[in-house]
């Protein structure tokens, strides 16, 4: 009986010796060899420096944490970087067959892209690092998806931010903070996970995206809108590409969508789409006078469907435009100067675009309203100057199929004393009208310049 309790007490010495050294590798031994093995396997993968400054493990709830890592430009500037990753482990990943986590949290994740000088991204020493590896290494098998479940992903903080230096200028663009909740993420097949992500983008605007994440099959259903954004803010990053300035304007837009994935083929789908402009003030980048102010542009109720290749739009709407347009001394229209010329497109691409059927298109309403038309022409002696104010007009039934015919309405003021209206129906396949005209008032003498 004393040897019993002998061989007892013996075996819970050695058991609360063995958790003892548990412990005490887990907190002092593991963190110094996860520490090294991390920064050894960044640099083998990816041909860059990286630093790690802590690294702390938790092994009584199988718990890591990774604090202050950046990964070094070629340059020693940074190109990822975070203050923190929180793994919380579970030893539920044993009996599911798949490495399980309550929380993954990255805080103050930045990600700094740049195009250099050359035009190639930052990165393609890394790309071209991996694919030299990927070749050397002829016995490995095609990569496999990990089977993971993630309880909770966060992602707290984080800063986007991309740089293009191939240009007179450096153009930079900036998502900050970007803040994404993720819960019951799931690589398993049919387990959906629910998801939100909100930032402040590039202008000011506020983004925001929230639904369901399934990743096999891939399919995900959501809503995602984006209010806020300032117009003048987006043409700060490539002001050097157009001939034009954007002085203010504001713009947001949301929508539902729901995306499906099934081998070679895709199902997508837009639903209750809506965008609107507000205020939007253009001018040529010398400093001319306005060319186009817009007090409102909006859609409203547009859906979309693919492969079926159809879009429905209930209403758009243009509401207090007003347009700037001349002729200067050699008869060249000043608008002319401030479209870029359409690409051609390569012959390929040509026969490929020949190849895709045609999409369908609806509009039940297009409405123009308290918009204005200010014209010159500066090649005549005296000065040609023509008005065209209200501008009122309002088209149904808009459609792309063949024969198709539309309801107009048009209502002009012309010269600040005449007047065109019209009404009837007209098609665009083939062109047909039948419309009642009506104009008077007409001032003649306003083409005496001519």
């Amino acid at each position: 009986m004393d040897r019993l309790r002998s061989l007892v007490r013996l075996k819970r010495f050695w058991v609360a010796t063995a958790f003892i050294l548990y412990i005490l590798f887990g907190f002092f031994g593991a963190p110094p060899i996860v520490q090294k093995q991390i920064l050894k396997n960044v640099t083998e993968k990816t041909g860059r420096q990286a630093t790690l400054r802590e690294v702390r493990v938790n092994p009584l709830i199988l718990s890591v944490a990774l604090r202050d890592f950046n990964l070094l430009e070629s340059d020693g500037s940074s190109l990822i970087s975070f203050d923190e990753v929180y793994l919380d482990y579970q030893v539920s990943s044993l009996v599911r067959w798949a490495h399980t986590f309550r929380e993954i949290r990255l805080d103050s994740v930045q990600v700094h892209a740049r195009i250099m000088p050359d035009g190639q991204p930052c990165f393609a020493d890394i790309l071209e690092h991996v694919e030299a590896m990927a070749a050397a290494d002829t016995t490995k098998e095609p990569p496999t998806v990990p089977r993971l479940l993630i309880g909770r992903f966060l992602v707290v903080g984080a800063e986007l931010k991309g740089t293009n230096l191939n240009a007179a200028e450096s153009e930079i663009a900036v998502f900050t903070p970007i803040n994404l909740d993720l819960k019951d993420f799931s690589t398993l097949p049919e387990k959906n996970g629910l998801y939100s992500m909100a930032a402040t983008g590039v202008g000011g605007g506020s983004w925001a995206w929230e639904g369901t994440l399934l990743f096999d099959p891939p399919s995900s259903d959501g809503h995602f809108s984006m209010q806020g954004m300032q117009l003048s803010e987006i043409w700060k990053i490539g002001h050097q590409r157009v001939p034009f300035e954007i002085t203010g304007g504001e713009m947001g837009w949301d929508m539902d969508y729901s995306f499906r994935a099934f081998g070679d083929s895709v199902v997508a789908r837009l639903d209750s789409v809506g965008m609107e402009m507000k205020n939007l003030q253009l001018q040529s980048a010398e400093g001319a006078p306005e060319l186009l102010a817009v007090d409102r542009f909006a859609v409203s109720g547009l859906t979309l469907r693919f492969p079926e290749q159809e879009v429905a739009v209930d209403r758009v709407d243009l509401a207090g435009a007003n347009l700037q347009a001349w002729l200067d001394e050699d008869k060249i229209l000043n608008w002319l100067a401030l479209i870029p010329p359409m690409p051609v497109p390569a012959d390929s691409a040509a026969a490929a675009n020949a190849e895709m059927p045609p999409w369908h298109a609806t509009l039940d309403t297009l409405a123009i309203t308290d918009c204005s038309f200010h014209f010159e022409d500066r090649s005549t002696d005296p000065v040609f100057t023509f008005d065209v104010a209200p501008i009122g007009v309002m088209v149904n039934n808009i459609s792309s199929e063949p024969e198709a015919i539309f309801d107009l309405e048009v209502n002009l003021g012309l010269a600040g004393l005449g007047e065109f209206n019209t009404t009837g129906t007209v098609s665009a396949q083939p062109p047909s009208a039948d419309l009642d005209v009506e104009m008077h008032g007409l001032p003649l003498p306003v083409f005496q310049p001519y």
